[in-house]
């Protein structure tokens, strides 16, 4: 996805969020999840050079919903957000 390797279970639903990479991103995403009661099962960071593209791709253990989707969207420096679902 957009030249990141995903690397996914494949068991469980996913997101993938695509962001710059900045300060306080990952957190943002994960602050979310957990406001939600969202447990994340697996995570993996990655990112093309420093200060610029990064991918979140985080495993959950049930589907998310749209309402979800749309606040990791809302946060600054997200540029895109994909759900895979179970």
């Amino acid at each position: 996805m957009n030249g990141f390797k995903l690397r996914l279970s494949g068991h469980n639903p996913a997101i993938l969020v695509v962001h710059d990479d900045r300060f306080g991103a990952i957190a943002n995403v994960s602050n979310i999840l957990a406001k939600h009661q969202i447990n994340i099962g697996q995570m993996e960071v990655s990112r093309k050079e420093k200060g610029k593209m990064a991918l979140m791709t985080i495993e959950v253990d049930h589907n998310l919903e749209d309402h979800v989707i749309a606040e990791i969207t809302a946060l600054p420096n997200i540029t895109q957000v994909a759900r895979i679902v179970d």
